[in-house]
């Protein structure tokens, strides 16, 4: 359905910022969601800001995530960006069969598929990842 609301661009320095707020877990991140947002993680779904923010605050409980953008488009309803993501242990644990001890680094390069609402992330489609080394110690 058409709306005459006025479209909110989502340019890159935008979305940079979000990842940004995503990274630290940073409550403010849930303003870039529609309140009906769904994130899809292979055949796993988040529903609500306050769902994916908590499940990605208790995932940085046990690392820390850095993201880079490497390629991004977009228009006022779809943004297509490929992020390489590094993850540290902050501290050993194991958890749905991943194990880590504290210091141990894992990178991955993926693509997100998103569609927007009024300048508000709906739909955050995780596309399956590369993973460029598993859980080691790098230097």
């Amino acid at each position: 359905m058409e709306t005459d609301a006025p479209s909110v661009l989502f340019d890159r320095a935008r979305f940079e910022r979000y990842l940004h707020l995503f990274d630290k877990s940073d409550p403010a991140v849930m303003e870039f969601w529609a309140d009906d947002v769904v994130m899809r993680l292979g055949p796993h779904a988040l529903e609500t800001p306050r769902g994916i923010y908590e499940h990605f605050k208790n995932l940085h409980e046990f690392m820390a995530e850095s993201n880079q953008v490497l390629s991004f488009e977009s228009d006022e309803r779809r943004m297509a960006v490929k992020l390489r993501g590094e993850m540290t242990a902050v501290r050993d644990f194991e958890m749905d069969g991943m194990h880590a001890k504290k210091g141990m680094v894992q990178r991955i390069e993926g693509v997100v598929l998103y569609e927007l609402d009024r300048g508000r992330i709906k739909s955050i489609d995780c596309q399956p990842v590369t993973e460029l080394n598993h859980w080691e110690y790098v230097e």
